[in-house]
Formats: structure tokens, sequence, C-alpha cells
């Protein structure tokens, strides 16, 4: 009993090491436009959407400032 139970412990922190080791790796810096790319698709949809969408946010732009100046 008291075997197993050291294996099983030894196979834990085993583990707990191999997730370190992925975690470390997975915490590399990321470049800010990549930051910038993932919020405006979460936001914003598809990349191929996106011209379409900041054309339309230009052109409301323009007609308000159109409308009150």
């Amino acid at each position: 009993m008291t075997d197993d139970l050291e294996e099983v412990v030894r196979e834990n922190l085993r583990l707990r090491y191999d997730l370190m080791a992925e975690v470390a790796k997975a915490s590399e810096p990321v470049p800010f436009g990549h930051k910038v790319r993932q919020w405006w698709s979460a936001r914003f949809g598809r990349s191929d959407d996106q011209p379409l969408i900041f054309a339309l946010l230009l052109v409301l732009i323009a007609i308000t400032l159109y409308a009150f100046l």
C-alpha cells in the first residue's frame, strides 16, 4: 500500500513538472500585433470581413461629422 502511494506521488510530481515545462513554453511573449488581431477578430468577426466593417465605421463617422459641422 505504501509503495503504491509513493509511486502515485512520484507520478504526480512528474506530471506537475511536465505541466510547468509546458506552461513555461506557452508563456513566451506574444507580439502586440498578434494580440490586436485576436482582439479584433474576437469582436468583429473573420479577418475577411474586417476591411468592410472598418469602411462602414469610417462612413458613419463621416456622416456624423457632416451632419453636426
